[in-house]
């Protein structure tokens, strides 16, 4: 025992003993309604909740975490945006004073060379400074504050260009090679200290400019890199936090769960072991409705097994079981009626203690086989009573590969064997005892007409001939019951060959043309000459049978149709009357023994045995026999029988 639960032996053990109980030892299954967990779970959620708190939780935890990461990613990247972009305006601003710087020591080479290349640097400076502060002015249009400062460079920039112009343009007017007068080179002069003194003041203007972007960039650089390690360090605490919680849930909802199912499982051991179940589990979640059901389950099996052992403990059949080794393992109450021992005293014993010697061999190679093929059947064999008669079985045997041993319905047919041997003995007598006096009887009646003991007078003839019509019909009352007896034991045997139909049908007509003429009754026989193999006596028997009831139910002056058919495979004969047909449901027990539907003072007499010995003949040959018939309509007997009989040698 661990945990709670039972070990495998502890299972095992009850089940294994169990197959050696008797049934009416067997004990109904424990099973406790009502009860419930007396601790309330803390939750009550299903199977499908659960799992959407264990997914939606560390899912919606993500959601949150991704937005924010996100969130703090667009912040970072604007930081570096910001501090790329102050970084341009500063390079652009670098790249305006240069421009300005370059121009003038370029317009100052100029003067002194007045050459081509000296002009060509300058004017390229020039316009290189312009369109750099055009750029500037671009880069800077949407920062009030540096725009301002931008403002005020370009400002004085303009005053240095517009004295570089004027300076250009007189150096420009002059011829080449040219000497400048004094009052000319005063004024370049003076330019040139307005140039240097805007250059000056444009200078410490724009590096006062790209100091502050310089400080400007650094800070920016700090809060970047501190949202990058933040950046860094929110993406560490998200993803350890999201694998706690999706942790806790796991642990928290599995204990549950885990702990829940055991006690499913724990009831499946209990319940294949015979203890009482655990209380009902508390909750409207699967498993809850899970154990319910276990637990209706278990109720109905326990229902299921009082009635089972109601109904084997009132069998009236012997109802046991036979392991591998031949011997009992279980058996039910009747044992004691039927072979005279207790179930307790059975159990254990061999079958073949308990079978007649002269049968032992045959039970037990039936019962072999029925082990080796795994499969069913029955079979006669007696029983020694304990009283000491032998008592008459009939087993009926299935394997069970499941459990490993024979399962038997044992029915007791000793008044069945009873029977049989009084209908023998009876038929023996019916046989000898009865048709000699009878036939003594009939051959003193035939010397009365001879003048032995005299002349007869004419009412003693009439009386002479109705004693000898009632011989005849006891005589053919007896036949019927032998005829009947050896066909269902199976012991008449048929003498097949080949016979034409037409001769067939000729002989019962002959048979019965006396009694129908005697009713003005037609007959119209069929014209098949082909020929089948059959007992051609046994089926006149069956002809004259049926034309025989046709012409005593058949109206004065009527026709009786006889009609044979031939198809690929079999051959059918049938007698059509116009009688009054035969009652609603009379089908069904047409063809049954000392059956007859026709009753009253004016009922044709008859045995009620034809029909049955008709049915066994067909029987016999393989085919089938049956009548159709509407009320007022007549009716129509017919039979049919296979065209592949063999002829017998």
């Amino acid at each position: 025992m661990s945990n709670g639960n039972p070990t495998e032996s502890e299972v095992t053990r009850p089940m294994r003993r169990s197959a050696d109980r008797s049934f009416h030892r067997m004990a109904p299954l424990a099973v406790h309604e009502g009860r419930t967990e007396k601790k309330k779970p803390r939750f009550d959620l299903t199977m499908f909740q659960m799992g959407l708190v264990l997914v939606g939780v560390p899912l919606l935890f993500e959601m949150a975490f991704i937005v924010g990461l996100y969130w703090f990613y667009k912040t970072a990247e604007a930081k570096t945006i910001e501090v790329e972009h102050t970084r341009n305006v500063r390079a652009e601003a670098d790249r305006v004073l240069n421009g300005y710087a370059a121009a003038s020591m370029s317009l100052l080479e100029f003067s002194f060379r007045r050459d081509q290349n000296s002009r060509m640097e300058f004017m390229h400076y020039r316009r290189h400074s312009s369109m750099h502060m055009d750029k500037l002015k671009e880069l800077v249009k949407d920062d009030h504050v540096q725009a301002g400062f931008v403002k005020i460079a370009e400002s004085n920039g303009n005053y240095l260009s517009k004295a570089l112009d004027r300076t250009y343009d007189k150096l420009t007017s002059l011829p080449d090679n040219s000497v400048m007068d004094p009052i000319y080179l005063i004024e370049l002069g003076e330019e040139r200290s307005r140039i240097m003194k805007y250059l000056m003041i444009t200078s410490r203007q724009v590096a006062d400019f790209s100091n502050k972007l310089d400080r400007e960039s650094q800070d920016l650089s700090g809060i970047e890199h501190g949202y990058r390690r933040f950046y860094q360090l929110f993406l560490m605490m998200g993803i350890v936090f999201n694998i706690a919680i999706a942790l806790v849930l796991a642990l928290l909802f599995g204990k549950r769960i885990l702990r829940r199912i055991n006690t499913v499982k724990d009831n499946t051991i209990r319940l294949a072991s015979g203890k009482s179940l655990n209380p009902l589990l508390r909750g409207s979640d699967e498993i809850a409705e899970l154990d319910n059901g276990f637990h209706k389950m278990a109720k109905a099996l326990a229902e299921a097994q009082r009635k089972e052992k109601a109904i084997i403990e009132s069998a009236p059949d012997v109802i046991c079981s036979i392991d591998s080794d031949g011997r009992f393992v279980t058996a039910n109450p009747a044992v004691h009626d039927h072979w005279g021992y207790t179930a307790e005293e059975v159990l254990g014993m061999r079958f073949s203690e308990l079978v007649v010697p002269e049968d032992i061999q045959k039970a037990t190679e039936f019962l072999d086989k029925i082990r080796t093929e795994r499969n069913s059947g029955t079979i006669e064999c007696r029983i020694a009573h304990k009283k000491g008669h032998d008592a008459h079985m009939v087993w009926s045997v299935r394997w069970s590969a499941v459990d490993q041993v024979l399962f038997c319905v044992v029915h007791d047919i000793s008044e069945r064997k009873e029977l049989e041997q009084l209908k023998q003995h009876f038929m023996a007598m019916v046989s000898h005892d009865l048709r000699t006096p009878l036939n003594s009887v009939k051959n003193f009646l035939g010397m009365l007409n001879t003048p032995i003991y005299g002349t007869l007078s004419e009412k003693g003839g009439v009386r002479k001939q109705a004693v000898e019509l009632e011989i005849d019909r006891l005589n053919r009352l007896i036949d019927d019951l032998l005829d009947l007896e050896k066909l269902e034991a199976g012991k008449m045997e048929l003498e097949l060959k080949p016979t034409r139909i037409t001769s067939l049908v000729t002989l019962a007509y002959e048979a019965v043309r006396g009694i129908a003429e005697k009713k003005s009754i037609e007959i119209e026989l069929p014209k098949e000459e082909r020929e089948v193999n059959m007992d051609c006596e046994r089926m006149i028997q069956v002809l004259v049978n049926l034309l025989s009831n046709a012409v005593k139910f058949s109206p004065e002056q009527s026709t009786i149709t006889v009609d044979a058919e031939i198809d690929a495979s079999s051959l059918k004969i049938s007698v059509k009357d116009q009688g009054p047909g035969l009652p609603e449901g009379a089908e069904k027990t047409l063809f049954s023994r000392f059956k007859q539907f026709v009753k009253g003072p004016n009922a044709p007499k008859g045995s009620g045995l034809g029909l049955a010995i008709c049915k066994e003949i067909v029987a016999a040959h393989g085919g089938t026999i049956g009548a159709d018939s509407e009320p007022n309509q007549g009716s129509t007997f017919w039979f049919k029988i296979p065209l592949d009989l063999e002829t017998s040698l």
